[in-house]
């Protein structure tokens, strides 16, 4: 099967973010693939859908290979060209492995659909969820006496680049703010 041949799931919740597809994309450059995608029986991915699309962007689109499994047993890649005692590429890759983890973020559309077919405590806290899940523009009216307005309040700010987006939410989290990033 050709990579191309893969189907990128359509409710993956995972928006990913420009700074996470390069670092993906580098890191398949230049160290070569490092883990495995999943894929259902139909060839929709299920777990890798940023990793097929930064491994075409890197020209990757040989055939896989596909180790069919009814996940009974743990699917493990060896790589006889690290040697993780004296490899700096493969240091380099356990590095690139778990820090391109981090740079993604959620759709909260995706994550709302989703919890109203599974449990997602399992995988989130009680106050992760409740900030996936708020669309930041309640405002509720108070019933109390001075008829003020009570509620959230939030301020959208447009930055040139994902850099300068985050040095300013650090800047504001440092400030006491609660921020979240959003990419369009």
């Amino acid at each position: 099967m050709k990579i191309s041949d893969l189907k990128q799931d359509q409710h993956n919740a995972n928006m990913g973010s420009k700074r996470g597809h390069d670092s993906i994309t580098h890191s398949l450059k230049t160290l070569g693939a490092g883990r495995s995608v999943l894929v259902d029986k139909n060839g929709v991915i299920v777990a890798g859908n940023k990793t097929v699309n930064a491994a075409l962007k890197s020209g990757i689109d040989a055939d896989a290979i596909v180790v069919q499994t009814d996940g009974t047993k743990l699917v493990v890649v060896q790589r006889t060209d690290l040697d993780l005692t004296t490899d700096s590429r493969a240091k380099a890759l356990a590095i690139a492995d778990n820090r391109s983890g981090q740079f993604f973020e959620w759709n909260p559309e995706v994550i709302a659909n989703l919890a109203n077919e599974l449990d997602l405590k399992p995988y989130f806290t009680d106050d992760e969820l409740a900030k996936l899940l708020d669309d930041g523009d309640s405002t509720e009216v108070s019933d109390d006496q001075t008829g003020e307005l009570t509620g959230t309040y939030s301020v959208m700010v447009e930055c040139g680049s994902e850099e300068s987006q985050l040095e300013l939410i650090e800047r504001l989290c440092a400030e006491g703010f609660t921020c979240r990033s959003l990419i369009a």
